[in-house]
This record gives C-alpha cells, structure tokens and sequence, in this order.
C-alpha cells in the first residue's frame, strides 16, 4: 500500500489523496486478510486432494499391502474396542446395585485340591458354600453362580442362549426383583422342584413381544419343559452381559458333594457377597 500510495505522489497527487486512493484500489485491511486465508485454505485443500489421489493409485497398485493394512487397522481397533470395554464394565462403571460396594468376590486358599495361582481358588462347591452362607460372621449374605448355556425353545424356532444358574439368595443379595413374576426362593433350589426360569428384558422383548402376560407358560430349556416364573428389569447385569436366561441353582445339603466344585468348561462360577458388620455365628 505504501508503495502504491508513493508511485501516485510522484504522479502529482497529495499525500492524503494518495494513500486514500491507493487504500480504494488495495481495499481494507480485513478485505485483505480475508483474501490471503481463503488463498492459503485454498491451496493446504488442494495440497491435500492431490495427496488423497496419489495415495489411493498407490494402494489400488498394491492390493496385498492395502488388504493387509486394512485388517491390522480393523483388528487393532476391535481390540482396542473390546479391551475398553471389558475394563469399562469391571472397573470403571460401577455396578448398577444399591450399595455394590459392599459387593465382594470369595475366594479360598487349598494348596494341591481345586486351586490354581498358588492354591488360591473362586470356584466353590456345595458344602462350602453352606459353610459360608451359614457359619460366616463377617458376611451379611452370600450367593453361588455358575454360568452355562442351554437350547431354548418357545413357539418358534429353537435358539443357543447363555444362562446363569444362581441361587436363591442371589437377587434379594443384590436387591433387584423382577420387573415382573417373582424371583426364585428356596423351593426352587430343591432337586424334586419343578424347573423354572426368569428371562432377561432382552429375551423377553425378541421372543415374546414384551408381553406382560409370559409369567406361567411353558417354555423349552434343554428339552426340559420349563415354566417362567418372571422377567428381570432392562439394565439388569452381573460380572457376564448378554445372559438370557436365569435358572436356580439346585443345592441340596443332603446330596452335594465337598469335591464337587461349579465348574463346566470354560465357565468358573464366582461367589459374590455382601459385607455387613458381624453377626453372631452358629458355630459352637
């Protein structure tokens, strides 16, 4: 602008007449510096065009390279995305239980018998179980689990589903009730009792339409005629997502067996407890 402004003084003008007119011609300030970003975004735009095109000629050229970088990005980020998740849900998010807290994992220490890392073990049968539930004066409750999958048929099509065997204890432990029906009670744990179930909200909704009316019909588990007896709440889960089917655990003190210990393949039952203060033992 200076320049402009001291060609037009050396043609005759004023100095004022001549940075204002050479001002007008220029244009202002902002004017200018509009210009100079939209030139500047202009060409980094183009910059980057021409280096898109030039990279996917490059891979179109080497289709093993851009199969093989495209299934290690794709693998990484799964990985990426199930580790998140699984530490997302276990240490992150709390469970969604009043006081889970309080919530604990038994574990027991039996060098050389149903142990592993050093004899310390989560597994736990029948008799421990009832020495727990029974003799403990540090635990306000306690309940066994053992996760497991089964066939389960309705009026359609039969379908694998993942199932969680509890025992009685294990929803007023957490102190969730069904949404609708009634939760298991001690009669159901017995090996003579009828078979029954509880769905999950998922379960309930795909094959049975969410109908408030499922509670009493007879349903096909492991080709076992069952009948469901409720459905749990929609954010109900515990430690296991995607369980669709709850049964009792048959306990019976008469028959259960001390080496016998809840374990079915891949699946380790857990015992989840929770802490109150001490109460008074049975034990002599």
């Amino acid at each position: 602008m200076n320049m402009l402004a001291e060609q037009k003084i050396a043609e005759g003008m004023s100095p004022h007449a001549a940075r204002r007119a050479a001002r007008l011609q220029l244009g202002g300030i902002d004017q200018v510096t509009e210009q100079v970003r939209d030139v500047r975004l202009s060409a980094w735009v183009g910059s980057v065009a021409r280096e898109s095109r030039r990279c996917f000629r490059s891979l179109v050229r080497n289709p093993l390279f851009t199969g093989t970088a495209v299934l290690t990005v794709a693998l990484g980020i799964g990985a990426s995305v199930t580790v998140f998740t699984i530490v997302n849900a276990v240490l992150l998010r709390p469970l969604p239980f009043p006081d889970a807290d309080r919530l604990v994992v038994l574990k027991y220490a039996a060098p050389g018998f149903g142990g592993r890392r050093g004899g310390i073990s989560e597994r736990i049968s029948g008799p421990l179980y009832f020495l727990y539930a029974d003799e403990s004066r540090a635990l306000d409750g306690v309940t066994a689990i053992q996760m497991g999958n089964a066939s389960f048929t309705d009026a359609e099509n039969p379908q694998r589903v993942l199932t969680s065997d509890v025992t009685a204890s294990f929803f007023d432990m957490l102190r969730t009730p069904p949404r609708i029906g009634r939760a298991f009670s001690q009669r159901d744990e017995r090996e003579d009792a009828e078979p029954v179930v509880l769905l999950s909200d998922a379960l309930w909704r795909t094959r049975f339409g969410a109908d408030p009316d499922v509670v009493g019909r007879l349903v096909d588990v492991d080709g076992s005629r069952t009948e469901v007896v409720g459905v749990l709440p929609p954010s109900f889960t515990f430690l296991w997502p995607n369980i669709d089917l709850w049964r009792p655990l048959r306990l019976d003190r008469e028959t259960v067996q001390l080496g016998n210990f809840f374990h079915m393949g891949w699946p380790e039952s857990r015992t989840a407890s929770r802490w109150s203060r001490p109460r008074r033992s049975s034990a002599p």
